[in-house]
């Protein structure tokens, strides 16, 4: 999740300076992290505003 905000990923979605946004719905950002060893999963989901 930090890197997705980091990164600043979703503001492709507002599209250019005086255009019109791109997408004006909802921006979820998902990350998943597996562990090989434990086989093991953690999802989290968070709706981002921009």
């Amino acid at each position: 999740m930090r890197q997705i905000k980091e990164k600043g990923y979703a503001l492709r979605f507002q599209g250019k300076l005086g255009d019109d946004k791109i997408y004006t719905g909802d921006i979820l950002a998902i990350g998943i992290g597996y562990w090989k060893d434990a086989k093991e999963h953690e999802c989290k989901i968070e709706k981002l505003s921009i």
